[in-house]
């Protein structure tokens, strides 16, 4: 056990001291951190820029109701759009042609042709330098239903006004029922879902691919066979594993602590930008930050004597690259089964898939962070991934007590085989 101690030690030490940790560490928080203001500031930010528009109404209904529907206003209080009515003292190429002029030379933005049916078909052109962004096309063309609408209705006799009062939207506001009382979600849970999973799938990935490149950096440097005149093959394997799993757990220590501060100082400042934005920011339970780390140990562990395994096999990282796809398929196919857990984490078909050892780590704990389970299942998942752990790491030491001496050539199957029946 000592052994394992000082193997334990020096994989912590040697990676926890090196710049690569201590930037990533540190940037990945400020990067979550920018994208969140970003994205506020961003969402309530209002354009400083006035837009000039020509409207070009053969029909000679639509034009004044569409200028009258835009009461936006910039931030200095000027009209967000300026429109200018293009009277018919001369053919319509014409027109055109003058305003595709000004629109060139800057002078107008852009200019609007309403046709002469556009009561009967709804046809309308938009003529502009820029036609890309989708959202300014979308509120052209909503602010041009709602005027062609009412004006329909006015000819048939009946009021707009009216109709809008009957035929007016429900609005329906989500609240999420916990122990903790009943609170509004608008959207908070499948970010938090999100995030999570996102995290808890790249950091398996990521430091269990650490190990396996570890194992192939002493392997062709040959150091291991100096510390494998000390320690027995399974006592190196172990100590990798569970040194790399503290390196792992000590950068979500570091980003707890980080998000602690945030959520406390950082929502006052978010505040500033958007009133509300304390009603979106997730209230994360210390019950879900515990089954994240357990979750993340298990399926660590797992993953890990997997690629030690891969690292034992192989020479170098091309070989790696190839032998370690179908163990990161394993972790990648629970991502794309996150629609479906999330729609509906109480299915047979998401606790089936839960329950797979492969799967358990992310897909348990989405639908612990979207749905609580049974106890019953949750306990369930725990000892098949012990069992799964157990298994596994008889398994892979086997070929990691023969594959680490082995050099020059990447086993075949057989191969493997054979190596698995040595006692």
């Amino acid at each position: 056990m000592k052994k394992i101690f000082y193997i334990i030690k020096r994989e912590y030490v040697t990676r926890v001291r090196t710049k690569l940790f201590l930037v990533g560490t540190i940037l990945t928080p400020l990067i979550f951190a920018g994208i969140i203001l970003m994205s506020v500031k961003f969402a309530t930010m209002r354009s400083s820029e006035q837009k000039n528009l020509a409207l070009v109404d053969e029909s000679g209904r639509v034009a004044q109701g569409f200028a009258k529907s835009f009461q936006d206003k910039l931030a200095d209080g000027r009209p967000a759009y300026v429109f200018e009515n293009v009277p018919f003292d001369q053919s319509l190429e014409k027109v055109e042609a003058g305003l595709s002029k000004r629109v060139l030379s800057k002078q107008l933005d852009g200019y609007l042709l309403f046709s002469r049916n556009v009561l009967e078909d709804g046809k309308a052109e938009y003529h502009a330098r820029n036609v890309s962004d989708l959202a300014e096309r979308s509120v052209y063309t909503s602010a041009l239903s709602n005027v062609i609408t009412g004006i329909r209705l006015r000819d048939q006799g009946v009021d707009p006004e009216k109709i809008e009062s009957l035929t007016r939207r429900a609005k329906i506001t989500l609240l999420k029922v916990s122990e903790a009382g009943d609170r509004e979600d608008r959207g908070q849970s499948f970010a938090l879902t999100y995030v999570m999973v996102m995290i808890l799938y790249a950091t398996i990935l990521m430091y269990g691919i650490t190990v396996m490149r570890s194992v192939i950096e002493e392997k062709t440097s040959r150091v291991v066979e100096v510390m494998l005149s000390a320690v027995r093959p399974s006592e190196l394997m172990a100590g990798k594993i569970i040194g790399v799993s503290l390196v792992a757990l000590t950068q979500y220590l570091i980003w707890a602590v980080a998000g602690a501060l945030v959520s406390v100082y950082g929502l006052a400042f978010l505040s500033t930008l958007a009133p509300n934005a304390a009603n979106f920011v997730p209230k994360i339970p210390l019950s879900v930050l515990a089954y994240f780390v357990m979750y993340f140990i298990l399926g660590f562990i797992l993953f890990a004597t997997l690629y030690a395994a891969i690292g034992a096999m192989v020479n170098n990282d091309q070989e790696a690259q190839q032998v370690q796809m179908p163990i990161t398929m394993l972790v990648v196919i629970p991502i794309l089964m996150m629609g479906l857990v999330m729609r509906s984490p109480d299915s047979s078909a998401a606790v089936s898939l839960s329950l797979v050892p492969f799967f358990t780590p992310i897909l348990m704990f989405m639908r612990i962070t979207v749905q609580m389970p049974p106890a019953l299942q949750i306990l369930a998942s725990i000892a098949i991934m012990l069992v799964s752990i157990a298994f596994f790491i008889w398994l892979s030491a086997k070929i990691y007590r023969v594959g680490i001496l082995m050099y020059g050539k990447r086993p075949t199957l057989p191969e493997l085989v054979r190596w698995l029946k040595y006692s």
